[in-house]
């Protein structure tokens, strides 16, 4: 930043040019200034001469002549000339005035700035050193925010960058951001990007010689890592910067610019958010023998209390050009009514929110005028129509979104649990007021089990499984403790059934009127298998799919031997001789051997 007026050496010229100085101190805010004024100039004095980029530019105010003048500021009025805005900030902008600091600037009376007309202050955390490339704190940083904020000036902050790489732009601004996340910053965090002055070198980031698309992309860089970490960016840099070095359109797409042009109108055509338009200012608060950079910040009106959208593609709630993070409930604008949440429209948001006029329904960050169904808070669920709580409603109520609620006076009864009917939308399974969406079987003590699917009762047959009460067979939606046989299910094929549910103890084979004789293992039929069982009951079988196979006659052979076969069943009452496909078998007692 560029930070021009002659600054003596002599002590003696220092007294006396304070004391010449006609200001609005008084003579305690004098001696302030000057007891602090010892301890900042320290800084100035023991600034790496060959390394701080703004140094170049303090050592070239020193050799400046005395025909550059400074601008004397006065209350009410930072600008003492007239300068002229450009005609797009004509009708719908505030301007706001404001200054950027750093050591160099000495000891600040914040107090005295704030009454001289200062609304906010860009104050600068660090540099890169246009040498070394080594990032370094501002000493004056912490003091001058914390000052700031307490005499109610707003505060952004600012690196002299001399990043000459995404990497390098990077680390810069996770060197800021590291430094001020205890602050409350509410302007912006910028990358001053330029050339050093005032020195025998112009610095690393002159003699790197970048492409404007190579340098736009290290700005660039440095903004997404300060969106990221939900500031808002900034990119400083002076008019000629922006028109040669720089795709300024590729900058301002996404971000703010803060352009610098010593000038009462600048001619700079594209867009810009804040403009330095005086390095040479006078004011209260400063030391007489210290001027300032001066800054226009040109707040669009909709920000002074309202919401609007940023360049980040985000609406939030502004006071006075500001994002109030601290401010959650409703606000309108044309569009309607709108949650914002800590400064920020959520438009992911879809709930209940309440404010003096009682409890709204917000979908997708709006007030939802026409909605009819179901929401919930904190408190529980419940029932809308018109976008607002009923509190006069009780029944049954369908939400799209949630589904089915029991509602009392409004509100989900959550001390509700079991199945209730609704003469138009059936049965359902109601736990503490709210639908189950869950499935399984259910028991009601009025009703009995019934088999429910997504929290309705399904009045459809076949084995269901639930993970408490375990497979049971259902008919016509409720369980069949009557039955025992044979269940053929069309997602989980054949089982055993004893009084309604699913036998898993149950190996051997078994009989049933529709299906027959079938093998079953753990309850399930083994239609899989194929060969001999045994069953104590029944004796020995030959099964074919899991089925008896009466009309099979031959012989099996098992991990026991060969067997005869006849009509199903293993005769063990055969001894002799046969001949099966070709071969003589001896045979005894039912179990064969080739001859």
């Amino acid at each position: 930043m560029k930070w021009y007026k002659k600054v003596t050496l002599r002590t003696g010229l220092l007294l006396a040019t304070m004391a010449l100085f006609t200001g609005a101190y008084s003579v305690n805010a004098e001696t302030k200034t000057q007891q602090y004024e010892k301890q900042y100039q320290q800084y100035i004095d023991n600034a790496d001469k060959d390394d701080d980029p703004e140094y170049g530019t303090y050592i070239e105010s020193l050799e400046n002549d005395s025909t550059e003048q400074s601008q004397t500021i006065r209350k009410g009025s930072l600008a003492a000339g007239n300068y002229v805005h450009n005609s797009k900030f004509a009708n719908n902008y505030v301007v706001i005035d404001g200054v950027d600091v750093s050591k160099y600037q000495g000891y600040i009376a914040w107090d005295d700035m704030k009454a001289s007309g200062v609304d906010f202050a860009i104050i600068r955390v660090g540099y890169r050193g246009y040498t070394s490339g080594n990032l370094a704190e501002d000493e004056t940083y912490k003091e001058n925010i914390q000052r700031a904020l307490n005499a109610g000036v707003k505060v952004g902050v600012y690196i002299f960058s001399q990043a000459i790489t995404e990497a390098e732009a990077a680390e810069e601004a996770n060197f800021v951001l590291n430094r001020i996340r205890s602050y409350n910053i509410t302007l912006p965090v910028a990358i001053d990007y330029e050339y050093v002055s005032g020195t025998n070198t112009r610095g690393r980031l002159y003699n790197a010689g970048l492409s404007a698309g190579t340098a736009t992309a290290v700005v660039n860089k440095f903004c997404q890592t300060v969106a990221s970490a939900g500031y808002t960016p900034m990119v400083y840099a002076n008019k000629n910067m922006l028109q040669s070095n720089l795709n300024a359109s590729s900058i301002t797409d996404k971000y703010d610019v803060w352009l610098a042009n010593y000038t009462s109108q600048t001619t700079y055509g594209g867009d810009y958010t804040f403009w330095q338009y005086s390095s040479s200012g006078k004011m209260n608060g400063l030391g007489s023998d210290k001027v300032v950079d001066c800054d226009f910040w040109y707040v669009p009106k909709s920000r002074i209390d309202g919401l609007d959208k940023a360049k980040d593609g985000n609406w939030y709630y502004y006071v006075n050009g500001v994002i109030n993070k601290n401010y959650t409930g409703l606000k309108q604008n044309d569009s309607g009514w709108w949650y914002v949440k800590n400064g920020k429209i959520d438009f992911k948001y879809t709930g209940l929110v309440k404010n003096g006029k009682g409890w709204w329904y917000v979908r997708n960050g709006a007030v939802d005028f026409n909605y009819d169904g179901l929401a919930q808070n904190d408190a529980g669920w419940w029932c809308v129509q018109g976008g607002a709580v009923r509190f006069d409603y009780t029944g049954l109520k369908y939400d799209p979104v949630v589904g089915w609620w029991y509602v009392v006076n409004g509100a989900v009864d959550f001390q509700g649990t079991g199945l209730v009917c609704d003469k138009n939308i059936g049965w359902w399974y109601v736990v503490n007021g709210a639908v189950n969406f869950g499935t399984g079987l259910v028991y009601d003590e009025n009703v009995g089990w019934w088999y429910v699917v997504d929290g309705a009762v399904n009045f459809g047959t076949g084995l269901v499984y639930d993970e408490n009460v375990g497979w049971w067979y259902v008919v016509n939606g409720t369980v069949a403790f009557d039955y025992t046989g044979l269940v053929n299910d069309a997602n989980v094929g054949w089982w055993y059934v004893v009084g309604g549910a699913v036998y898993f103890q149950g190996t051997g084979l078994v009989y049933d009127e529709q299906a027959g004789w079938r093998y079953v293992v753990g309850g399930a039929v083994n239609t899989d298998y194929t060969g001999l069982v045994y069953d104590e009951n029944v004796g020995w079988w030959y099964v074919e799919n899991g089925k008896v196979n009466f009309n099979y006659s031959g012989l099996v052979q098992n991990d026991s031997g060969l067997w005869l076969v006849q009509n199903g069943t293993v005769n063990f009452g055969y001894t002799g001789e046969m001949t099966y496909d070709g071969i003589v078998y001896d045979v005894y007692g039912g179990s064969a051997v080739r001859r």
